[in-house]
């Protein structure tokens, strides 16, 4: 009895989790929509210190369906701008990954802003919760 009960119970979230995935589908963005001129800020930890974020741009200006490409640009204290190129693509659910030279962004768009987090591993380890605004 306990396992038809429990049986039941899975069967019916699971049918209320597709249905969800299924209402959200249609509010799911395209790489085109993500095409433009993105601020990105944020705070968090790299290499065991607090890290800010600010000033820095995102550039997204090749789309194809659900992937994207571009570029960021940012200056760290003390040294040359940098550039690098960042790829992306949007999952079935709406989640966002963009990959760059050495971290990922995993987030949502919501509201118009991107909103997640970035991480890198190894020699400059980093978390930071970010936000994209577009210009």
């Amino acid at each position: 009895m306990k396992r038809t009960i429990a049986a039941a119970f899975g069967a019916a979230a699971v049918s209320t989790l597709v249905g969800c995935g299924a209402e959200t589908s249609a509010a799911v963005p395209t790489g085109a929509d993500l095409k433009g001129t993105w601020n990105q800020a944020g705070a968090g930890y790299e290499n065991g210190q607090p890290v800010r974020w600010d000033n820095q741009t995102v550039v997204i200006d090749e789309a194809d369906g659900q992937g994207f490409a571009g570029y960021k640009e940012y200056t760290r204290a003390g040294e040359q701008p940098q550039k690098e190129s960042v790829n992306g693509v949007i999952g079935p659910a709406g989640e966002i990954l963009i990959v760059d030279e050495d971290g990922h962004f995993t987030g949502r768009l919501v509201d118009g802003t991107l909103r997640g987090q970035y991480a890198e591993v190894g020699d400059d380890a980093t978390a930071i919760n970010l936000e994209l605004t577009r210009q």
